[in-house]
């Protein structure tokens, strides 16, 4: 028994430390966040209002509640549930990183507005956004996960890996850190500036050895639905529209593996996955070079260079 008391004393001490700590953060954090809001509104124009952020210093994530998204012009465009931020550090580059939006409701103001044939399956429904990576300093490789959902309507994929990417993520910390000092002194780079830095992002780029690459879009039962309102409002049936763009599809200059996919999909509006593979130790750079661009002369021979692999249903 007390053993057993002592050790509930102990969680309640480890739960009140650690309570402390989030508070102590979360007063931080709202202060970081505050700062980047306010750069935000200054550079888009984009005035983002929320009513809550907490701490999290197990996992050493963030979480910003009941977001309203409000235009240059005054006007409410959109509202987030909540947004969900792991691992980032301003700092550095962390081993894995997440940003995950719940819920993006596009606002009745904005309905308004937007012009006629936009489905009202998607236009109604709650956006959902995940994105992460996976960042192994020593061997010198990132993997990227993207997901987008409409609720109940379509989801879709955009994963890659990378290798070779450690200059161009410190390169990219040294240009968040120069940009935070001119926000905070006030001062706008020069041109020349702008121009030097652009150049040397570029040249960092060419070194980046891309690795795998893979789409994804998944029907989420209410996408027959969302195309057949689209085609509505162009004034033709579901099966119009899907005829129309298979034609526009036989003159295209795509490889032929990626057009027998994309018919069966837009056939049968079940899921699409295409996949690449680049050959390996291969960079940016290298696409540029007389050889490579002989293997990507025709599309067929570009799918076949890429492995280019397409699967539908």
């Amino acid at each position: 028994m007390k053993k057993l008391l002592i050790g509930t004393l102990v969680v309640a001490a480890i739960s009140g430390g650690i309570g402390y700590a989030n508070y102590s953060v979360t007063q931080e954090a709202k202060i970081e966040l505050d700062k980047q809001l306010a750069m935000i509104n200054t550079e888009l124009g984009v005035k983002i209002d929320y009513q809550d952020v907490s701490v999290n210093v197990l996992d050493k994530s963030f979480l910003i509640e009941k977001i309203k998204l409000v235009g240059p012009d005054g006007s409410h465009f959109a509202d987030v549930k909540s947004v969900k931020v792991m691992g980032y550090d301003p700092q550095k580059i962390t081993e894995y990183a997440e940003f995950k939006l719940k819920e993006l409701v596009i606002s009745e103001q904005l309905k308004q507005q937007l012009p006629p044939g936009i489905a009202d399956e998607f236009i109604n429904s709650k956006i959902n956004l995940l994105s992460s990576m996976k960042y192994n300093e020593n061997s010198n490789h990132a993997d990227f996960e993207n997901q987008i959902q409409s609720s109940g309507v379509a989801g879709l994929k955009f994963n890659f890996s990378l290798t070779n990417v450690k200059e161009l993520f410190d390169f990219s910390m040294q240009m968040n850190k120069q940009h935070q000092a001119q926000v905070d002194s006030g001062k706008e780079p020069t041109l020349e500036q702008q121009f030097k830095q652009q150049t040397q992002l570029m040249n960092v780029i060419q070194g980046v050895k891309p690795e795998k690459l893979n789409f994804e879009v998944a029907n989420l039962g209410k996408l027959e639905s969302a195309l057949t309102q689209l085609a509505s409002a162009q004034k033709m049936e579901l099966g119009q529209l899907k005829e129309m763009i298979k034609q526009q599809l036989t003159f295209s200059p795509a490889p032929q593996v990626l057009k027998d996919g994309l018919t069966i999909f837009i056939d049968k509006l079940g899921s699409l996955n295409i996949s690449i593979t680049v050959p390996e130790n291969m960079s940016i750079a290298d696409f540029k070079k007389p050889e490579t661009l002989q293997k990507l002369a025709s599309p067929e021979e570009m799918a076949n260079f890429l492995n280019l692999k397409v699967a539908a249903k």
